[in-house]
């Protein structure tokens, strides 16, 4: 009788919510790191980050090079050059170093009379998974193929965060991930009887300019707000039919960052 009046008392505790059924314990959450990614990281000068670089074309490497990007000088600018400049020295390499200035975005752009256009933006804070932007512009691209110039489209979307391991260790990074169009474009009026690239023969027939050609690209870059900087990257080019042309990756080695 005893027995029978406590497992009635407990099934009116149950019942009442004052005794918590036993429950499978569940896995726990990765952090989230919300609050890291509310704002763009404070860059400072000394700064730099070693990647390993991997061209690809038709499935075969085309040239493996180390890359390092250094913060030269952290102090704003006055418009329309708002932002920090940067150098990147390929390691292993003759080459000068290149020099470029950069939002704390990490975003690219190029002065044209007295207008500004972005040319690329990895990273829009807050980096919150499920937001997008877009950036779309046109490019000078003169080459010897006779090409005059290029347009490209990009739409950014945060996808979440991921445990992504490289040289540099493991981190747990904010993916972006960024799909586009490319177009190029020959110069105008010379469809049919354009300019011959530098030093070919003449031809018997007026040379034929190339026609426009279009494609697709797409790019992933996994963020890590500790590292202010991403510490993968993928890019990848397609043409008008979705075959693979060209593919760019590049993985963290080392790093040194002061907060």
């Amino acid at each position: 009788m005893a027995h029978s009046k406590s497992r009635a008392v407990a099934l009116v505790l149950l019942a009442c919510g004052m005794v918590a059924p036993v429950v499978a314990r569940a896995e726990p959450m990765a952090p989230q790191h919300l609050s890291d990614v509310n704002d763009a990281p404070v860059l400072r000068a000394g700064d730099h980050w070693t990647y390993a670089h991997v061209w690809e074309k038709g499935g075969t490497v085309r040239r493996p090079a180390r890359t390092e990007i250094t913060v030269q000088r952290d102090e704003r600018l006055s418009w329309p050059c708002t932002g920090l400049i940067v150098t990147r020295r390929e390691l292993d390499s003759d080459r000068a170093p290149d020099q470029w200035g950069i939002g704390a975005d990490w975003g690219r752009w190029r002065i044209a009379g007295n207008q500004r256009q972005d040319l690329d933006r990895p990273l829009a804070f807050p980096l919150y998974p499920g937001e997008t932007w877009e950036i779309e512009h046109w490019t000078p691209d003169p080459d010897s193929m006779g090409y005059d110039r290029e347009g490209v489209h990009h739409h950014y979307a945060v996808a979440g965060w991921e445990d992504v391991t490289v040289a540099a260790g493991r981190f747990f990074a904010v993916k972006i991930e960024v799909t586009g169009k490319w177009l190029a474009t020959p110069p105008a009026g010379s469809v049919g009887q354009g300019p011959r690239p530098t030093g070919a023969p003449a031809p018997k027939t007026a040379w034929q300019a190339p026609s426009s050609v279009t494609g697709q690209l797409y790019r992933a870059y996994w963020y890590v707000p500790e590292v202010k900087r991403w510490v993968k990257q993928i890019e990848v080019y397609y043409d008008a039919n979705g075959a693979e042309l060209e593919r760019h990756t590049a993985q963290l080695q080392d790093y040194r960052v002061s907060f």
